[in-house]
This record gives C-alpha cells, structure tokens and sequence, in this order.
C-alpha cells in the first residue's frame, strides 16, 4: 500500500470515528495515536502475525493492537463498504479480465481461487533448492484452483 493511500485512509479514519481520535484518560495520558492503531492493524492484516508482536516496534499492548485491528476494520468497512465492497459490474470483470489476461496471458480468468502449498517429502536432492520457498522450510508442490466468472 503506498504511503500516501495509508495515510489518506488514516485521515478519513480519524474524522469520523471517536475510537481513532487523541484523548487524555483520567491519569492526564494521552492515548496512542492513530498511526500507531492504523499501523497495527494493517501489519496484523498484511503479515498475519499476533497482536502480541507489536508490544516492541508500537508501544502498544496485545489488547489494545488487537481492539485497533477490530475498530480499523469495521472503520473501513463502513467509509469505503459503497465504493470497494460493492458486487462488481459487468464494466468492473470486463476490465478485471483484460487486466489478467495482459498479466498472466491467459483468457476468460479473474484470478486463482486458492494455492495450497503440500509438502513433497521425496523431493529429489538435486532439486531441493528450486522448490524452497521462504516461508517453508522443506520443498512444496503447489496447488491452484482457479475458475471462470460464470463457473
């Protein structure tokens, strides 16, 4: 996500709900700001690691990370659910398929439904390496479905 996207979202966040703005609790504390919130929730989203990861690189309790990944999400849910969250039209998978088939050549697609990765247990030595991924530290097999719009 660019930079200035992220921060136009944390802008539009900030006007509409009271969770994301600044206050002072009883104790005179300021509350975390919202960047530090937005931040949380989307590197919970974009890396799929626990709320207890950020208590070091945010300052932020694992409670408190995982409220802001709550509240951003329904937050964008309700600015953006008109625009982003609508059922595609014919305009929108027409160009969704002349996007795929200029990437990927390949016609009549959307895009790949699922890819599970399986591990390949007899694996030949010689190819050990090629079928590494960093995420998975043994050779995988991938799987992909994928489907037409009408299917």
């Amino acid at each position: 996500m660019s930079q200035r996207l992220f921060l136009k979202i944390v802008s539009d966040i900030e006007q509409h709900f009271v969770y994301f703005q600044e206050r002072v609790d009883r104790s005179r504390k300021k509350s975390l700001a919202i960047i530090q919130k937005c931040t949380s929730a989307v590197e919970q989203l974009g890396t799929g690691n626990p709320p207890d990861n950020f208590d070091d690189y945010l300052c932020m309790a694992e409670r408190t990370s995982r409220e802001s990944l709550d509240h951003c999400c329904s937050a964008v849910i309700e600015l953006y659910h008109d625009e982003y969250l609508r059922r595609s039209t014919s305009h929108d998978v027409s160009r969704l398929y002349e996007v795929h088939e200029q990437r990927h050549k390949m016609s009549g697609m959307l895009g790949s439904l699922d890819c599970t990765h399986f591990l390949w247990r007899n694996c030949p030595k010689a190819l050990n390496g090629q079928y590494k991924i960093s995420d998975h530290p043994y050779p995988t097999v991938l799987l992909e479905a994928i489907a037409s719009q009408d299917f």
